[in-house]
Parts: structure tokens; sequence; C-alpha cells
């Protein structure tokens, strides 16, 4: 049966075709074309490479052909999606079709048996078939072919249309050729910007202030997104042996590898365990807590092998296509259901040390190309230059800071140094200061008495001198040296306590009778000045197991110390109570106080107040040091207290420029250790 087709014509529409119609619809376009004007129900268009390598197959179907494959058991053929580009690419159809140019079969139930025999029985679901190539440039560049669901009738002017057709069919499909090749190019230019701006910004964050972390993170992220690959991962060694860094590659270390960070498309985030970084000393600092996996490099084949492969990377397009791949030892680290792995080392500054690993997987197969090798070796090498110089940053840090600490140590140490010096200096100046006080105060309290016994003994050498005048001379000879006589005794009293070789000859005191008696006498002594001495004490018996002088003496002492600073008209109070195990005396005044500067020193032997010399108020400044050393004798406290009293009415009569209340407080237990 000839088909009444007109070559110009369809030439026309196939022309209109390549005219309108994008590369993706164009060949389905013509097969359309061509099926319907030789009453086809399959038609192929297919480009070809040089090698014959599929480029793109445009395939059109009629309608009762997709009926009949959907109702029938055609439609279930074993293996099979495409009958038709099946029946083409059959290695004895293809070698024929190429040595012919042209093939044409009428009834490929009956006469295709070389074709089927792989159906085992099966049917392909169309009978005729007719196809030819196209060439362009005198090379093959495509196949046309058509098949009908009944035996086909093909006329000599049948064939020759269609080869007629072919030249504009070859062009058509060198269109698609090269467009395809331009949109290979253009796709390889736009790998190439996105591969450079990609390794433009990791130069870029490296050089900002983040933490490795985080320049960790986003290289493997900005890696596995620009490669469009399921998981990235980078992984850090650590040597047990650090000497192991000069040795031979070709050996297997001691070493532990530790995933650093990781990243998955499932997921879009990046994790980092920094427990086990800090304590590897990888000094990569992170507040995430998650546990990441750390395992032995002898434990994993797969590091191994890229441990030992000279820095070069490993590659892996297909595990299926490696023997006993799933049997291999490997890290948790790798799923068990991927296809494509690379494994590019990590080179550190130290002799081409591999201080550890990038590892990109993916879950299905992948070849890897040359470009993309490259780029990642290209992030690799960046990324261990951001790790050597945190690393060396971290250490001269580290060098730094202990440099400072030593330095800020003996910085420290000389600051002690000079205030212990100048403590000592100040302790000296105030020694020097108590010195000619001691000097000047001893001095005035010796040569006073002296002078007076000089001149009554002068005196007393005249022979007309009347009796009642030696009498006065004699009583000033035996005041003053008495005076004399306590000052030294005091000195020797002093001294006896401090060397604390004496013992406490205790006895059963009533302390009631004792400050009566002081009362009486300090009464009298204090007229003159008008001032008043009042006692607080208890009715009932104040008793204690003491050493009676030397409470005589500190009662003394503290009375005597309160009449010489007190102001004219004022009242001393002596207070007494008995409380647990111990009895307390107070004894206040209301005169000259007691600064804060002074307050610490003044039970110091030979120190007196500030100003107090230039004030002319009598004293050796031994006696408040001699009470101390009585009080601490009869295992006693004393404490001291003094304020400014400020413009108090009550106070306002007497005559001061300032009032002070000062305190002491005497403690003293009822049984003595």
């Amino acid at each position: 049966m000839e088909h009444q087709v007109d070559p110009a014509q369809l030439g026309q529409q196939i022309s209109q075709i390549i005219v309108t119609n994008s590369t993706i619809e164009l060949l389905s376009k013509i097969a359309e074309v061509l099926g319907i004007a030789y009453q086809g129900d399959l038609a192929l268009v297919i480009a070809l490479k040089d090698d014959l390598a599929v480029i793109q197959i445009g395939d059109w179907e009629s309608d009762t052909y997709r009926e009949l494959t959907e109702t029938s058991q055609f439609s279930n053929i074993t293996g099979i999606s495409c009958p038709l580009l099946w029946l083409i690419q059959h290695p004895s159809f293809t070698k024929n079709l190429l040595d012919e140019r042209s093939i044409v079969i009428s009834n490929l139930h009956e006469t295709g048996e070389n074709y089927c025999q792989e159906l085992k029985g099966e049917l392909l679901p169309f009978r005729g078939v007719m196809a030819f190539t196209t060439q362009f440039a005198e090379t093959i560049n495509g196949i046309v072919a058509i098949a009908s669901l009944q035996p086909l009738t093909c006329s000599t002017s049948d064939i020759q249309q269609l080869k007629s057709l072919s030249s504009i069919i070859a062009i058509a499909i060198s269109q698609v050729e090269k467009n395809q090749q331009i949109t290979t190019l253009q796709q390889a230019v736009q790998r190439q910007a996105q591969y450079q701006t990609l390794l433009s910004w990791l130069t870029c964050i490296i050089d900002t202030p983040l933490e490795l972390n985080q320049i960790l993170n986003l290289a493997i992220e900005g890696t596995a997104n620009t490669l469009q690959i399921e998981r990235g991962l980078i992984v850090l060694l650590k040597y047990a042996d650090p000497l192991f860094k000069i040795h031979s590659q070709r050996q297997i270390p001691k070493a532990r590898a530790t995933v650093i960070c990781q990243w998955s498309a499932l997921t879009n985030v990046a994790e980092l365990d920094a427990g086990e970084i800090a304590h590897k000393n990888y000094h990569i600092s992170s507040t995430s807590s998650l546990s990441l996996p750390s395992f032995w490099l002898s434990d994993c084949s797969l590091c191994q092998e890229a441990f030992t492969r000279a820095r070069r990377p490993l590659v892996i397009a297909n595990t299926d296509e490696i023997a006993n791949f799933s049997l291999q030892r490997m890290a948790e680290i790798f799923d068990p259901s991927i296809k494509a792995l690379l494994l590019v080392p990590l080179i550190g500054a130290t002799q081409g040390t591999i201080i550890g690993f990038i590892v990109l997987q993916h879950s299905s197969p992948r070849f890897w190309q040359p470009e993309e090798l490259e780029l990642v070796e290209l992030v690799g090498s960046q990324i261990s230059t951001a790790i050597v110089q945190t690393q060396t940053l971290q250490q001269v840090q580290a060098l730094v800071e202990n440099r400072t600490a030593q330095l800020q140590r003996s910085l420290d140490i000389q600051a002690k140094l000079y205030e212990q010096t100048r403590r000592q200096v100040e302790q000296l100046r105030r020694l020097n200061q108590v010195k000619d006080e001691f000097l000047s105060t001893v001095s005035h309290e010796l040569r006073t008495p002296l002078t007076s016994m000089t001149l009554a003994i002068r005196m007393l050498r005249q022979p007309d001198l009347p009796p009642e005048r030696r009498a006065i001379y004699l009583d000033i000879l035996d005041r003053q040296c008495s005076q004399e006589t306590n000052l030294i005794n005091d000195l020797l009293a002093l001294q006896q306590l401090e060397s604390q070789s004496d013992s406490i000859e205790s006895q059963e005191v009533d302390l009631k009778p004792l400050i009566q008696e002081l009362t009486q006498n300090f009464e009298q002594k204090w007229a003159g000045k008008g001032l008043v001495l009042m006692v607080e004490i208890p009715t009932r018996s104040l008793s204690l197991q003491t050493d009676p002088q030397s409470l005589r003496r500190i009662l003394l002492e503290l009375l005597t110390n309160a009449g010489k600073y007190s102001a004219a008209g004022s009242t001393v109070v002596l207070t007494a109570s008995l409380a647990t195990g111990e009895i307390v005396i107070n004894i206040s005044n209301i005169g000259l106080g007691i600064s804060s500067e002074d307050l610490p020193h003044i039970f110091d032997k030979f120190r007196r107040g500030t100003g107090i010399t230039e004030k002319a108020i009598p004293g050796t400044g031994l006696g408040l040091a001699l009470v101390k050393s009585l009080v601490k004798h009869l295992r006693g406290t004393i404490t001291v207290f003094s304020s400014e009293l400020g413009e108090n009415l009550e106070f306002k009569n007497l005559e001061s420029d300032e009032l002070w209340r000062t305190s002491f407080s005497l403690t003293l237990p009822l049984f003595p250790s």
C-alpha cells in the first residue's frame, strides 16, 4: 500500500516545527508529524552523538496504540518500557540499520524471530516497522523509526520519500545537538561560576572573626549544596604519636578520627561536638552538646585507603561496582545505603601531614566530574588553611597568655615586695617616731624629778635652812624618788609580763571593796578638775579568782587614763556586771578621743595619741601597754571604743573644742584556767 504523502509539504511542516518549537519538544513534534503522515502508531526520532551515544529521544504514540497497550497483555512485557526503542537498540537490528541505512519489516511477528528471541515467547505490540538513519556532514547523527500495529506494506516510493526527508530531519537533529552542546557549555560555565563563588565566599569567611567551627559548618554546607550532595562531613585526626607526622604515610598510624561537623540535606543542620573537640585539643569551640562519632583510623578500611593514597582523593562513583563493598570495615559515619562516595584529605602545614578528611556521600550512583574533584580539593585546601591558622593563632595566644601570666606573676611579686618594703619602711618610720617620742617622754619623766631632786639637795645643803623648809625639801626628794622608782618598776614589770616568765598567783578577790577604795582616792584627786566618778555595780558580791595586785593596777591605770583625758566638769562612769563565767568592767569618759588611725596601736608601748605630747598632757606611753599585758596575764580581754559626740546638748556646758566618748571594756574570767 502506497502512502499519499507530499514530501515537499511534509518538509515545510518539519521546517516550521524547527523554527517554532523548543529543543525539548522538537524531536517529539517531528515524530508526531511522521507517524501521522505514514499512518503509524509509534514513531521515534533519536539524536545521536558521533560515537552513536543517545543525546535525546522524541517519541509519539497514537491513541489506538495507548488504548491497546493499556488493555492487553502487551502492556507487561518483562523489563521493556518502550518496545520500539528496545527493538532499535537491539544489537542485530542496530547493526543491520547502520549497514543498510534503512530497514523495512512488514510483519515482525512472522519474520522478526532474530530480534525477539530474548522475549521468550512474548510478542511486541506492533507488527510493521520501518527505520532509517540521518546524516549530517557525512556522519550519522540520528535514527527515525515508525511502527504500526498492523502489518506494513511499504512501496519503494515510500522509502524514497522518507529518505528525501532525512536531510531536513538531520538538520533538526543537528540543531538539537548544537543546542545540547550550548546547554552543556552554559551549565559548565554556570557550575564554574558557582564553584568560583563558593571559593571566594570561603576566602571571605575565613578572613572574618567567625569561630572555626562556624567556618567549617558553612564550608561543608556550601560545598554539599553546590555539588547537590545529600550529606557532607569534616573529620579531623588526632595522632596518638605526634612524631608520626614525619613518618611515611604508607603506614597506618594510631590516630583517632572525630567528626567535628556534618551537614545533611534531610535535616539541613550542621552539628558539632564541642566536648569531644575540646578533649582532643582541636581548639574548636561550640555550645552544642550533641555527641558525634569518633573512631580509630585502623577500624575503618575506607579511611585507611584514603590515608594511604598519597594525598589523592578516594573516589567511588557506584559502590555496587565494588566487590564485597558491604563487607568492608566501615565507621558508622558511612551510611550503608550510600552509592557514591568521595574522601578528600585535608593537608596540614608540616611536611604534608594529613590532618583529616572531607567526606561527601550520596544515596544514588554519581559520576564525579574532574572539575568537581578539583573544587573539593580547593575547598579542602582552604579548610586546612583555616584549621592551621586557627591552631597557630591559638598556640600564639596561649604563648602570649602564658608570658602575660608570667609577667603578671612577676609584677605581683614585685608589687608584694614593694608593699612589703613600703610596710617595713613605714614600720621603721613609726618605730623611729616611737623611739623619738619615747626618748622625749622618758627624758622628760626622768629629768623632771631629777631636776627637782637636785634643786632640793642644793637647798638642803644650806647651813641656815629652817627646819620647816628642810621638811618640805625632804618631802620633794621622797616624792620625786618614788616617781622615778615607779617608772623603772613599770618598765621592769612590762618586760617581765612580755617575757611570760611569771604565773598567776590567784586568790579570791571581792571587786566591790576594791572599786569603793579606788573611788574614794580618785574623787579626791579629781576634785580640782571638777570630775565626777559615777559607779554602777550590783548589790550582790562580785568575787573572782585572780591576782589582786594586777587587777588593782589595771583599774588604777584605766581610771588614771580616763581622768587625764576627760573634759573638766565631766563624769567618768565605771560599771561592773556579772556574766556567764566572767565579770565585765566598763570605764568610759567624755573628753579627748582616740582617732581611728591611733586606735589599733593604743596598747603599744610608748605609743601616745596624735597631738597628745604637744598638748603637754603628762604620761610615758606605758600605762595602757601595761594594762594590756596585765589583762593578758589574767587570761582576760580588753577592748576600746572611741567616737566623736558632735554637737550634743547634754554636754554643751563642757569647756572643750571637741568631745569624744571613749570606753574601755575589761572582761575577766571568774576562774582563770
